[in-house]
């Protein structure tokens, strides 16, 4: 029986590595957009993103670190509600939202390509997390890929409407619906 506890809390502890380098990858992403995007509400969306990434690091290597040392899942607080990468390595970040090429529409290049990149990176998440859900065996371990799912799905649709916004297609915000702003 402790054989196959320890086989759980391995594969447990390569999906939370996996996910520690995606929250890791995504920040630095989000802050390397920030500095290249000039649309103010891009820059404070692509912050707004760098900061839900650093806590969602935080929760991760705690749940790590407790893990790996006493191999049970911790009971963490959390809000209501790989071996790939779905976000550039910190090097390639800023060539992504460089592009030589600006659109013939009305939005920068920089931040239609971050959010591109950011769009398609957050569906990788979600995808990641939900496989991370199936092989969940214990339930902290659900309630946090739960968590992060959500909290992704959030970055989503944000992400989509801040495109949106800067192409003018389809909706976007023109009120404060989502806020961006600290949470001070």
């Amino acid at each position: 029986m402790e054989e196959t506890q320890i086989g759980v809390s391995n594969q447990a502890l390569d999906l939370l590595r996996t996910a520690i380098r995606i929250e890791q990858d995504g920040h630095a992403f989000y802050m390397a957009a920030a500095v290249e995007a000039k649309e103010s509400t891009a820059v404070r969306v692509f912050l707004s993103l760098a900061r839900d990434e650093m806590e969602h690091l935080g929760k991760l290597e705690t749940v790590y670190c407790t893990l790996s040392r006493t191999k049970h899942w911790p009971v963490i607080e959390l809000p209501p509600r790989v071996q790939h990468r779905v976000f550039p390595r910190p090097g390639q970040a800023r060539a992504i939202v460089k592009p030589a090429v600006r659109p013939a529409h009305d939005g920068d290049a920089r931040e239609l390509a971050g959010l591109q990149h950011g769009i398609q990176a957050e569906q990788d998440s979600i995808a990641f997390y939900r496989r991370a859900m199936a092989k969940a065996t214990e339930p902290e371990a659900l309630a946090m890929y739960e968590y992060l799912l959500a909290e992704e799905e959030g970055h989503l649709a944000l992400l989509r409407a801040e495109y949106d916004h800067l192409t003018q297609t389809g909706f976007w915000f023109t009120y404060p619906e989502i806020g961006v702003e600290s949470r001070d």
